[in-house]
């Protein structure tokens, strides 16, 4: 445990807890002096992380709940409840395969299907979080933490599922903040942007390599060269993020929202780097719009570089300098894009 932790006789309750998100969080308030209770569908990532808190010191506890069973959800809350006699942080980073919501795939080819398995996301947060808030509001004080990611705010070609169910996240943030205003219960939103050592981003970079004709590796540093540092945040950093929000240091903050990026801010409402809409990216001229291919077109911002495979370019490389392909439908004024 840290020398001065910040979570001290907390009671934290972390779904999707051995999942990567969910077990670096559930670590990491252990670390700063929380009572966790972790839940999930699998036992043994369940029993490992758990082992993994007990040995550094902290306190931790778990068991096998599926966070779309609303019953069972319920029972479990109370039983903690009677169990350590109250719940101050929830937080849940459950949430299907990619393959499961067609992550990569555009809007005019996803399966129906697809597109509601994404939506199960928000029903668990939906599910967690109000059972949290209904144990929270009789003791006057307790926190709950969302989690999106930045397809809330597409930048993407192929997010369409994940980003409604990422979206709808937020709105339910702003609204529960909003219904639970003075009752002593906060609401915050963590809005992560790719996490590379997450399974979510190692398989979301592989379905990308493949569309894209691209290695692994390239996607990845690609997410790097989106961040305002250029380093792409870990799981640690996420979970940095919410023992933040977790904790009293933030204890004026409901209807929040922080991007775990480098070189982002604490900001209220959303975060974007885009400029209002109409207008070109932060420090780039109006440009005249490029019409997309008739096919359409995909752009994966690499450092500069634009990929259009099979598209305008049939995978030539195009230099462009703009941080916010459109469907190539941005052109930064006065830097000519040049083949190579």
């Amino acid at each position: 445990m840290n020398d001065s932790p910040v979570l001290t006789d907390k009671r934290a309750v972390v779904f999707g807890a051995g999942g990567s998100i969910g077990a670096a969080v559930a670590r990491k308030f252990g670390a700063e002096g929380a009572e966790v209770f972790l839940a999930g569908r699998t036992e043994s990532t369940l029993d490992a992380v758990t082992r993994q808190i007990s040995e550094l010191g902290g306190r931790a506890s778990h068991a096998v709940i599926d966070a779309l069973d609303d019953s069972a959800v319920d029972d479990y809350l109370d039983r903690i409840v009677k169990q350590a006699g109250g719940i101050d942080i929830e937080f849940n980073a459950t949430g299907p395969r990619i393959a499961e919501y067609g992550n990569g795939k555009p809007a005019v080819g996803l399966p129906v299907a697809e597109f509601l398995a994404a939506q199960t996301v928000l029903t668990s947060q939906f599910i967690t979080a109000r059972g949290a808030a209904r144990r929270m509001v009789p003791q006057g004080s307790g926190v709950i933490i969302f989690l999106t990611g930045s397809p809330a705010r597409p930048h993407l070609a192929g997010s369409s599922g994940i980003g409604a169910a990422f979206g709808g996240i937020e709105n339910l943030t702003r609204t529960m903040a909003l219904e639970l205003t003075g009752t002593g219960v906060r609401v915050v939103c963590l809005r992560t942007a790719a996490n590379p050592d997450t399974r979510t981003i190692q398989d979301s970079a592989d379905t990308v390599g493949t569309m894209m004709n691209l290695t692994k590796e390239q996607v990845l540093a690609s997410l790097d060269q989106s961040t305002w540092l250029k380093v792409s945040p870990h799981t640690e950093d996420t979970a940095n993020g919410a023992v933040l929000l977790a904790s009293d240091r933030a204890r004026m903050m409901t209807e929040q929202f922080t991007t775990p990026r480098p070189a982002s801010a604490l900001i209220r409402g959303t975060s974007s780097r885009r400029g209002r809409a109409g207008l070109a990216p932060p420090g780039h001229a109006p440009a005249d719009p490029v019409r997309a291919p008739a096919r359409g077109g995909m752009c994966l911002w690499r450092g500069g570089w634009h990929y259009a495979p099979r598209r305008v370019t049939q995978g030539a490389r195009v230099r462009s300098g703009c941080p916010e392909p459109r469907l190539l439908r941005w052109r930064c004024a006065g830097r000519r894009a040049t083949a190579r």
